[in-house]
């Protein structure tokens, strides 16, 4: 992934000058069934950041937040199934909480319940929701992911997202609130065993946040 930004979105969601920003960043998402429903996930992410606010300039390079735990199916009637995560978040180098410096955060705990469902026969809704909770009074954080993807033809997948951020006030730290709002569309391609998805993003609307507009491009394989 490659984003960048050339402003900042302050207190009231208006948009800023004076900053720039800059993120190389390559992640690495598993999932591996144990069982029937019990599933082990892990999420790591190696970043390069750079961010000059008005003269003042913060790098890092390193691992960001990475996160590994459990998610159970819970319940599956007609088109639907839902399940429940649960994980440990370990702080890296790079960004690890909203509206920080690079490299500040500590130990947390994220829960996320998922429920998704196929629509017609070429199509997918995705929704999840997660709270994360973090050790020494860092803010905790409210995420809403949704996912729509639909295959256009037996090899050919297209998606859209949205991935909505909220923040607890760092009532120790700066007493700020924080909130982004950001859309993703992709497409991809199967080859064999695998997809190759390509996509770009952008942010809607936010609060103390980066308006940040990024390309991705990713590799699934199932095995």
């Amino acid at each position: 992934m490659l984003s960048e930004a050339g402003s900042s979105l302050d207190r009231n969601g208006e948009r800023q000058p004076g900053l720039y920003f800059s993120k190389y960043e390559s992640s690495f998402y598993t999932e591996y069934g144990l069982t029937d429903r019990l599933t082990l996930v892990l999420q790591l992410a190696g970043q390069r950041v750079s961010q000059d606010n008005n003269g003042i300039t913060d790098t890092a390079e390193g691992l960001a937040a990475s996160r590994a735990g459990l998610q159970a199916r819970l319940l599956s009637f007609g088109r639907w199934t839902s399940s429940v995560q649960i994980a440990g978040v370990i702080p890296g180098g790079g960004e690890n909480v909203a509206d920080r410096p690079l490299g500040d955060g500590a130990n947390g705990v994220e829960l996320r319940a998922l429920v998704g469902r196929s629509v017609g026969s070429n199509g997918f809704l995705d929704l999840q929701l997660g709270r994360t909770w973090r050790a020494d009074e860092y803010p905790a954080e409210t995420r809403l992911d949704a996912t729509l993807g639909w295959r256009i033809r037996e090899n050919y997948l297209v998606m859209a997202q949205s991935f909505y951020t909220v923040a607890d006030a760092d009532i120790v730290r700066n007493g700020r609130e924080y909130r982004q709002h950001k859309v993703q569309f992709s497409a991809g391609r199967n080859f064999g065993r695998g997809r190759l998805m390509v996509g770009a993003f952008t942010t809607l609307s936010g609060r103390n946040a980066i308006d940040e507009t990024g390309l991705v491009a990713s590799w699934w394989r199932s095995f």
